[in-house]
């Protein structure tokens, strides 16, 4: 049986990037990706 890696942000983090919203959310329009996208350096 596979082993599960160890997360690379750990779930204490990633609640309280969450601020109580259902994690399926992160993902919707304005969600916690697009704000963590906004937040990133372009890169440019």
């Amino acid at each position: 049986m596979a082993r599960r890696k160890e997360p690379v942000i750990p779930d204490a983090i990633l609640d309280q990037m969450l601020g109580g919203a259902d994690a399926k959310t992160a993902f919707d329009g304005g969600g916690l990706i697009d704000q963590l996208k906004k937040a990133l350096p372009s890169g440019r």
